[in-house]
């Protein structure tokens, strides 16, 4: 798959040792994100909570649950100078991009309250969300993570332009008298409710989602498909 996402300068990536093992952390903890859509007016957000020992790749799969998005897009975090996503044998991955399966949470210091990053999805439409660390806490012993806390608005349906293609759609929607409202029905499947957030039906797709992937045995290589 060619990726023609344009992309900052290339970093040197960290050697495996240069890094503490996530295993051997005594206390460890949770971090609580939200996530906001940019642009969305009001926002679209949402409010969950990450072991910090999870890495990039687990937190793009909670964060396309947590929001509502399908998955069917490629796909970017930028932490500061550095870009992560996700590849598979296939891919023509570019020098510059880290496999999000490669580091934790805590080894790229997303720990802090304030730090923040940003998570691309769907280069088409653009769909930018900017992450920031709220808080962290002890991970508490019986339960289950990642969950989500908090959110406000429905997600916007995959593949609708963008967030400006957005607000266009909702527009039509709502008017009856608009010329596409018939076409943009028949195209959304119905109805939509834009200020629908079901968060008991995100936290049961979380813990049905990462129940059936494998447990993670170390860093600095890929560990789910």
């Amino acid at each position: 798959m060619k990726r023609t996402k344009p992309k900052p300068p290339a970093r040197d990536r960290a050697a495996p040792d240069q890094v503490t093992p996530d295993r051997a952390i005594k206390d460890p903890k949770v971090i609580q994100l939200r996530i906001t859509l940019v642009g969305s007016k009001p926002p679209i957000w949402r409010s969950f909570q990450m072991k910090e020992s999870m890495h990039l790749g687990e937190l793009h799969r909670a964060v396309q649950i947590v929001m509502g998005w399908n998955d069917t897009h490629l796909h970017l975090f930028q932490v500061g100078d550095r870009s992560f996503s996700l590849f598979s044998d296939t891919d023509d991955a570019p020098p510059e991009e880290e496999d999000s399966r490669s580091v934790s949470l805590r080894q790229l210091g997303l720990v802090s309250k304030g730090r923040k990053f940003t998570y691309t999805y769907d280069f088409g439409d653009d769909w930018v969300h900017q992450i920031e660390v709220e808080s962290q806490q002890p991970e508490q012993p019986d339960a289950f993570y990642p969950v989500c806390v908090s959110g406000e608005k429905a997600c916007p349906p995959d593949d609708c332009s963008g967030i400006w293609g957005y607000y266009e759609l909702l527009e039509a929607l709502k008017n009856k008298r608009h010329p596409e409202h018939k076409e943009r029905r028949r195209w959304i499947g119905g109805s939509f409710d834009p200020d629908l957030f079901d968060i008991a039906a995100v936290n049961q797709r979380l813990r049905v989602t990462f129940e059936a992937m494998e447990p993670v045995t170390g860093l600095g290589k890929a560990f789910r498909a």
